[in-house]
């Protein structure tokens, strides 16, 4: 089930940031992310913890930033 969608006419990473932000500031605990190709980087699964299972779809690899 999805629990939230982030999108910006701007900046759709900039959408993401704050929607992560948001979610932490409430307390919402993370269990499961589906990330796609532009989100498979080494500096954004370190937004996750170790509990929290990530899934990535993506045809390139995971380069760091």
């Amino acid at each position: 089930m999805h629990v939230g969608l982030g999108y910006s006419n701007r900046s759709e990473k900039d959408a993401f940031n704050k929607a992560i932000k948001m979610l932490k500031e409430i307390g919402v605990k993370t269990n499961s992310i589906s990330l796609d190709k532009y989100y498979s980087t080494k500096k954004t699964l370190k937004l996750f913890d170790k509990e929290t299972a990530v899934y990535l779809s993506f045809q390139r690899k995971i380069y760091p930033e």
